[in-house]
C-alpha cells in the first residue's frame, strides 16, 4: 500500500476516536473516512525532501492502487501535521489549486495565512480543513465486510471465481485473511504434470514439441509410439518392441526384418544364401537362390536318377545314391518313401512299389485290395499297375498281388520272363523260354506278331513292345490311337499310360501318341535317357540324368524334385 520509500501512518497512532495526540479534535480526513478504522496511508517520503523525516509513527509500505490520489495525499497531509512531522508535504493533484487535496488555501499560509492559527490551519475552523467528498467505494480495511475495488474477495464474496475460473479442475477456492483468492484447497490443472480431469497427457512442459505434451493437455505430442513417423524417428509401428519385421525401441531404427543383409528370426536366407547349397539340401545339382520373403528357393536345385517311373497322379524316381524320391498326389502317402537304399522303383495308381538293396519288396501308398502287400523274397524286376503289382522274382518266375479282380493277379507260373508291366486292367511279360514271346494277361489273345520282343510297356487296356529291330508294335484298344504308334524310326525304351505312350528313339529323341488333351505327347527337345507315362502326363531323365515331366500338373505331379 506504499511506495518505496515512502511510510505509512496509521490511524491508531491519532489516538482514539480519530483525535490527533496531546487530545487534539479528530482530523477532518479521519471522520470523513470513518473513526477507529486501522486506517493506513501511504506517504512518500520525496514530498518531504532529504532534510524532513516521515511522520512520526510512520512506517515503509506499499503503494495503494486505485485510491484517488487527491484522497491519499489529503490524508498524508493532514496526517503529517497533526503529527508534528513538519509542514504538510506538496500535493500533486488534477485540482486547479495547489493544494486543493487538503480543501482551501489558507488565508495564513502564504499568501493569507492565518496569524493566530498554527501554520496551514484557518481560524474559522480550527483543526480542520475543508476537503473533498469521501470515496464512497473504497474500504479503509481488509474484513470489514465490505468488498472494495483494492480486494480480490471479502469473506465469502468472492467476486464469482471459483477453482475452474481460476485454471484448476475441481476443489473449492476460499477468501484469505489478507482478502486474497486462496486457492490452496482447488485441485488438478494443466500443467502440473499429473494426469487430471479429461486431460489425456500432462507431463508438466507441455509445449507440443515432441516427446511431450500438446499445450491443452489435451492428448501428447508427436512422440514415439503414435505409428506416425516424426521428427527424428527413422520407424514406428505402435509397438516398437524390436519385434521381427518391426521398429526397434526408441524409433530410431529398423528391427532385425527380411532385406537387411542379415538372416533373423525364421529368414532362411536374407539377399544372399552364403556358404548354402543345394547338395546341403539332399539335391545334387543345381543353384539356391533366396526368395523376397527371405525363404530358400529350391526350383535351381535338382536330383540326378538312374531310373524314372510315373503312376496315375504321381513320379518317382531312382537317384544315384539309390535313394528313392517322389513327387505328385500324396493324399494316400504314395510318395511319403520309407527310408532305405533301393535297386529299382515303380508308380502305380495311389501306391509305390520298390526293391530294396537286399532284393526285398517294399510297397507303400493306398492298400485297398492289398496292392500296398507285396510277397516276400527276393526280385529282380517290379511294376505297380491299377490295383495290382507284379514282380519277378530271381529265379525268374512272376508273382503278383491285390487286384480288385481276380484275374488281374493271375499271372502264367510254368514259363520264366525277364521283363514285366503291369497296367491299370492288364499286365504283360516277356517270356524267356520262348525267345522274345509276350504274355498279356487277363487278355491272352493281346498279342504283337510273330516278331521277337525285347520289352513292353502296359496301359489301360492296350499294351506296345519293342521288337529286336528296334520298331514299335502295338496292341490293344485304339480309341485315343494309343495303339497306333509311329513307325519311321527305331526305339530304345517304351512307356505306356492311361491312353498315350511314349517312346526313345535310338538317337535319344522322345515320340509320343495317343491322348494329348492334357499335353501329355508334348515331349521337350533335347536327348533322353529314360521315359515313363502316368495317366495323363509324362516325364524322362536327360542324358545329365536330371527328370523332366510334362502334362497335367494339377498335383504337381509333373514338376520334379
Amino acid at each position: 500500500m506504499v511506495a518505496t520509500g515512502g511510510c505509512l501512518v496509521s490511524q491508531s497512532e491519532r489516538g482514539v476516536g480519530g483525535r490527533a495526540p496531546g487530545g487534539g479534535e479528530p482530523s477532518s480526513i479521519a471522520q470523513r473516512h470513518g473513526q477507529g478504522s486501522a486506517l493506513k496511508v501511504a506517504v512518500d517520503q520525496s514530498e518531504f525532501g532529504p532534510s524532513q523525516p516521515c511522520p512520526i509513527g510512520a512506517s515503509p509500505g506499499r503503494t495503494v492502487l486505485g485510491v484517488r490520489r487527491s484522497v491519499v495525499l489529503a490524508f498524508t497531509a493532514a496526517l503529517c501535521v497533526a503529527c508534528g512531522g513538519g509542514r504538510a508535504p506538496t500535493v500533486h493533484s488534477p485540482t486547479t489549486h495547489r493544494d486543493a487535496a487538503l480543501g482551501d488555501a489558507d488565508a495564513a499560509d502564504p499568501p493569507g495565512r492565518d496569524a493566530a492559527d498554527p501554520p496551514g490551519r484557518d481560524a474559522a475552523d480550527p483543526g480542520r480543513d475543508a476537503g473533498p467528498a469521501p470515496d464512497q467505494g473504497f474500504s479503509l480495511s481488509c474484513g470489514d465486510g465490505v468488498l472494495s475495488s483494492l480486494e480480490e474477495c471479502e469473506g465469502f464474496e468472492l467476486r464469482g471465481e471459483d477453482c475452474q475460473s481460476q485454471g484448476f479442475y475441481e476443489g473449492t477456492i476460499h477468501c484469505s485473511a489478507s482478502c486474497r483468492l486462496d486457492t490452496n484447497d482447488c485441485r488438478g490443472r494443466c500443467g502440473d504434470g499429473v494426469i487430471n480431469g479429461s486431460e489425456g497427457c500432462d507431463d508438466g512442459v507441455n509445449d507440443s514439441s515432441y516427446g511431450h505434451c500438446r499445450s491443452d493437455c489435451s492428448a501428447p505430442a508427436d512422440r514415439c509410439g503414435d505409428g506416425v513417423v516424426n521428427g527424428p524417428e527413422i520407424c514406428d509401428d505402435r509397438v516398437n518392441d524390436g519385434h521381427y519385421g518391426g521398429c526397434a525401441p526408441g524409433c530410431l531404427s529398423l528391427a532385425p526384418r527380411c532385406g537387411d543383409g542379415t538372416i533373423n528370426g525364421t529368414e532362411e536366407c536374407d539377399g544372399r544364401v552364403g556358404g548354402d547349397s543345394c547338395q546341403n539340401h539332399n539335391y545334387d545339382l543345381g543353384s539356391l537362390s533366396c526368395t523376397s520373403g527371405c525363404q530358400l528357393d529350391l526350383s535351381g536345385c535338382s536330383h540326378t536318377f538312374n531310373q524314372i517311373s510315373a503312376g496315375d497322379w504321381h513320379a518317382c524316381g531312382l537317384r544315384n545314391n539309390n535313394e528313392v524320391v517322389c513327387w505328385g498326389h500324396n493324399a494316400s502317402g504314395e510318395t511319403t518313401v520309407p527310408a532305405g537304399t533301393y535297386r529299382a522303383v515303380s508308380a502305380g495308381a495311389s501306391f509305390t512299389c520298390a526293391i530294396r538293396s537286399n532284393a526285398s519288396l517294399a510297397c507303400w501308398g493306398a492298400n485297398n485290395f492289398g496292392r500296398a502287400i507285396p510277397p516276400s523274397g527276393s526280385f529282380t524286376a517290379v511294376s505297380a499297375g491299377g490295383t495290382h503289382g507284379c514282380g519277378i522274382r530271381t529265379d525268374r518266375t512272376l508273382s503278383c498281388w491285390g487286384g480288385e479282380r481276380s484275374e488281374l493277379t493271375a499271372a502264367p507260373t510254368t514259363h520264366h520272363f525277364t521283363a514285366i508291366s503291369a497296367g491299370r486292367n492288364l499286365s504283360c511279360a516277356v517270356d524267356v523260354e520262348i525267345q522274345g514271346f509276350t504274355v498279356c494277361w487277363p487278355d491272352a489273345g493281346l498279342a504283337f506278331g510273330a516278331n521277337t520282343v525285347v520289352s513292353v510297356a502296359s496301359g489301360d487296356r492296350h499294351a506296345c513292345a519293342i521288337d529286336i529291330a528296334g520298331l514299335l508294335r502295338c496292341a490293344g484298344a485304339n480309341d485315343a490311337n494309343q495303339a497306333t504308334p509311329p513307325t519311321a524310326h527305331a526305339y530304345s525304351r517304351v512307356a505306356c499310360g492311361y491312353k498315350h505312350c511314349c517312346a526313345i528313339r535310338t538317337t535319344g529323341e522322345i515320340d509320343c501318341w495317343g491322348d494329348g488333351t492334357q499335353g501329355q505327347l508334348s515331349a521337350p527337345a533335347g536327348t533322353f535317357i529314360d521315359v515313363a507315362a502316368g495317366f495323363d502326363f509324362s516325364c524322362a531323365l536327360r542324358g545329365d540324368h536330371t527328370a523332366v515331366c510334362w502334362g497335367n500338373n494339377a498335383s504337381g505331379q509333373s514338376t520334379p524334385l
